[in-house]
């Protein structure tokens, strides 16, 4: 996501069928993981991921969506 002082800012965006997954559990889990500067500060939770006719994700309108 765009971050007027930094640029950019660490968002996760997970797809979830039900709601037994909450932001806290995504931290955790990153946090155990990753880096403190690659643990995301938002986390979106959305039904299924925009993808173009490559089945690759289309990140342009993904960010529309979550703007």
């Amino acid at each position: 996501m765009r971050d007027e002082r930094l640029g950019e800012r660490v968002t996760a965006v997970v797809v979830r069928s039900d709601d037994s997954v909450r932001a806290e559990d995504v931290e955790s889990v990153c946090r155990a993981r990753l880096a403190d500067f690659k643990i995301p500060r938002e986390v979106h939770f959305i039904e299924d991921l925009p993808k173009v006719a490559t089945r690759k994700i289309d990140k342009v309108a993904l960010r529309k969506q979550l703007a």
